[in-house]
């Protein structure tokens, strides 16, 4: 193409002209060389062409990888990672260029990073001839802890006291925190804790990203260990039944009492209810194949 170009007198002609102009200022006073004489004569051509391509070949390719932290970690900010690296470039790779190798890159967990956070290393991403690195992002996996569970910037943590801390209160220390640092709890006497009741302790929770003044809370989930049979001998017990509070009586006292002693047994309440739904779903699809059935009764929406 570009050879009928200057082989053509007429375009010759222009060409010349155009390049003596190129040297004094060129089209519009802007100096250009001779792809963009030709470029804008005849519409880019194979300069264009040539432009785009070397374009794609210093676009750079990211490479992802994941990292897994511990809760810990994401709370004191001072982990070290690390991560390798499967290709580099080599400096004697026998004419193929590129060879498949390990390089270590090292990068900072800062405290309060959270799970599914990115980190990005710039330009170590694998080298291939003709192009630039891209880079390294390192995506936070964060793994599964015995003790704490997170929620945003907020700590769960279940707990577990004795009868007798529920009933008359305690001042001790309940837990270890991330750091290793005790936590000491007092919970007043007279005031009766509940399994599964919740307390929120303002500001030990995690760290805030960026503002490591400002934390999180810590909720406590109680648990009640209740002691084991036979603990006491049976007149002791008749003593402190009289100093606990007794049942409370039915609404509505029934006409027909039947009488029962039931027996231990061990049972999983999810696995309880989890089977109950299934027998329930089926109950319902089979309503719905006879043409009775209309399905499972949806909340009311207000």
């Amino acid at each position: 193409h570009a050879y009928d170009i200057l082989s053509d007198p007429e375009k010759r002609k222009v060409y010349d002209r155009y390049g003596e102009d190129n040297r004094s200022g060129g089209i519009g006073g802007t100096a250009m060389g001779p792809e963009g004489i030709f470029a804008r004569m005849f519409g880019g051509g194979i300069f264009r062409d040539a432009s785009e391509e070397s374009r794609k070949r210093s676009r750079k390719e990211d490479k992802f990888l994941k990292y897994t932290v511990t809760l810990e970690e994401l709370y004191s900010g001072d982990g070290q990672g690390k991560v390798i690296k499967e290709k580099d470039r080599c400096k004697e790779c026998e004419g193929k260029k590129v060879v498949v190798g390990e390089t270590e890159l090292e990068f900072v967990i800062e405290k309060g990073m959270r799970d599914g956070e990115k980190i990005v290393i710039q330009g170590k991403a694998d080298q291939k001839p003709g192009e630039e690195p891209g880079d390294v992002i390192v995506t936070l996996r964060q793994s599964i802890h015995p003790v704490f569970s997170r929620c945003g910037d907020n700590l769960n943590c279940s707990v577990t006291i004795c009868l007798a801390e529920a009933l008359c209160g305690f001042s001790r220390v309940l837990l270890l925190h991330l750091d290793e640092r005790g936590i000491h709890v007092e919970h007043s006497a007279g005031s009766v804790l509940q399994p599964g009741q919740t307390m929120r302790i303002i500001g030990e929770g995690m760290p805030q990203h960026k503002q490591n003044t400002d934390k999180g809370n810590l909720y406590l989930i109680f648990k009640i260990e209740f002691p084991d049979n036979d603990w006491v001998a049976p007149e002791t017990l008749k003593s402190i039944e009289k100093l606990l509070p007794g049942p409370k009586p039915l609404p509505v006292d029934p006409e027909v009492v039947d009488y029962y002693q039931p027996q231990n047994t061990d049972v999983d309440p999810d696995g309880f209810k989890s089977s109950r739904s299934r027998d329930e779903h089926d109950s319902d699809r089979g309503d719905s194949d006879d043409g009775r059935g209309g399905g499972p009764i949806q909340c009311a929406q207000s």
